[in-house]
């Protein structure tokens, strides 16, 4: 058994009963099982923002923890493969951690940590894009001061790595430009 597989049916199984989550079954055994999660307030710190600023930034933030719910095992697999002893896109992030980054759109304090791989990092922020939306992933990547397009082709000079985790993940699809 692969630590993928034991990671997400342990530790993906006991964040599903901490969070109150539902996890409907599916008939087809191609497709992954869907995850609803009661609706949360995700409360972002604003302090000195216009009311109709702080009040956009909160939808904002609401609307990406709804995404990061209904996508948790998908996100759940992509931290275990980022912390993964062979392949380490970061050390010493726990899965809260990298959730908030994700809800807030901002992986500054991740990206500029000394055991981070900013290269297999801003391609996370790419694959993580496809779960959220496009305005997150423009948010995110100026966050690390970087564009979508950077982010993209991040890990072009890593091919090994970016086979690894594509084979873990899953292969990107073909986008259209935005």
């Amino acid at each position: 058994m692969e630590l993928m597989e034991f990671y997400n049916k342990e530790n993906a199984s006991q964040h599903i009963l901490d969070n109150n989550i539902e996890v409907s079954p599916t008939t087809d055994p191609g497709q992954s099982q869907a995850a609803t999660a009661p609706q949360k307030k995700y409360n972002i710190d604003a302090v000195g923002l216009p009311n109709n600023i702080q009040g956009d930034a909160q939808n904002a933030v609401n609307g990406y923890g709804k995404k990061v719910e209904e996508n948790i095992i998908k996100i759940i697999e992509i931290h275990s493969c980022c912390i993964d002893a062979k392949h380490y896109t970061f050390e010493n992030v726990t899965f809260n951690s990298f959730r908030d980054c994700i809800i807030r759109a901002d992986f500054k304090k991740l990206f500029n940590g000394n055991e981070t791989n900013k290269n297999q990092l801003k391609y996370i922020i790419y694959r993580l894009s496809d779960l959220i939306n496009q305005q997150w992933y423009q948010e995110t990547a100026e966050s690390i001061g970087a564009t979508k397009q950077i982010c993209s082709k991040a890990v072009a000079k890593e091919a090994n790595w970016r086979k690894w985790i594509d084979g873990h993940i899953g292969k990107v699809e073909k986008r259209k430009r935005t």
